[in-house]
């Protein structure tokens, strides 16, 4: 059953604003007239319960702090034209004394199997915790799912077919890749 609501949740969530105003259109004609939903300026003080709910912002936040955030007249938030961002990049300087240099390996690649395993393994131990939400549970589902449909479609065999395809490369449609 909760496997269900879960198939449930993940189609609502896939389901666009696009999608409810074209399935509507032959019954309500007029929607589709309206224009898009009109969305106005929201209140300042409607973001201080979102923000609240985010973890590890609980207590972290007042009123101000979210009016500071919102506003768009500091120099963090200036917006540079394209010259101003081409020059920036360009005179990046070369010295990288600032970045901290760490013992980490480079990017270590996991295959689609170790990923879909271990997702696997996770999901079974959230599914037992006493501590976890139904969102947990959704969202470790949504990526268990990602992962092992990667992992499918990474063992799926190529065609024979596909070796003798025509590709142009350069230009050169005579080269058969």
């Amino acid at each position: 059953m909760k496997d269900v609501i879960y198939w449930v949740s993940e189609s609502w969530n896939n389901v666009t604003q696009n999608c409810l105003v074209m399935s509507w259109k032959k019954l309500w004609p007029s929607l589709a007239d309206s224009g898009k939903v009109e969305q106005g300026e929201a209140n300042k003080s409607e973001f201080l319960p979102l923000i609240k709910c985010i973890p590890g912002c609980e207590n972290s936040t007042d009123q101000h702090t979210v009016t500071e955030w919102l506003s768009f007249h500091s120099e963090a938030n200036q917006l540079y034209t394209g010259e101003e961002i081409i020059s920036l990049i360009q005179n990046k300087p070369q010295d990288d004394s600032d970045v901290e240099k760490t013992d980490e390996p480079e990017n270590v690649l996991v295959s689609h199997s170790e990923a879909a395993n271990a997702l696997e393994t996770a999901l079974r131990y959230i599914e037992q915790s006493e501590n976890v939400t139904s969102t947990d549970i959704m969202f470790m589902r949504c990526w268990h799912n990602i992962s092992s449909t990667s992992r499918i479609r990474s063992l799926r065999q190529t065609n024979l077919t596909n070796f003798f395809t025509q590709k142009i490369v350069n230009g050169n449609d005579d080269v058969l890749m």
